[in-house]
């Protein structure tokens, strides 16, 4: 859903990785201009991938938002390394508007 409203609703080529191995296997080979984790996936956390993306030279200074609906978030680790944070649920224009205020 969140890739097709963004697709339909900006500019913005998405690719869509629903799994963080597999994040981590197309990494090397994607310049995004943001990106968006959920915190809660299989194998690795989104603070996790994070971490392991960050490993990447390419990929630093890349804004990065968290989605999460969790209320157990460690959002002073998040400050720290510079991820913004959405909760959900939230309004698709909340969205939209991190989104166009982010993307490098």
């Amino acid at each position: 859903m969140l890739r097709s409203i963004i697709m339909d609703q900006t500019s913005y080529r998405v690719v869509w990785i629903a799994e963080s191995d597999l994040a981590l296997e197309a990494a090397p080979h994607l310049k995004p201009s943001l990106i968006l984790l959920d915190y809660v996936m299989p194998t690795l956390d989104g603070l996790e991938l994070f971490d392991y993306l960050q490993r990447l030279e390419h990929l630093r200074g890349v804004p990065v938002v968290l989605i999460s609906a969790r209320s157990s978030i460690p959002f002073e680790q998040l400050k720290a390394r510079g991820i913004h944070f959405l909760g959900k649920p939230f309004e698709i224009g909340e969205l939209l508007n991190l989104v166009d205020r982010l993307a490098v």
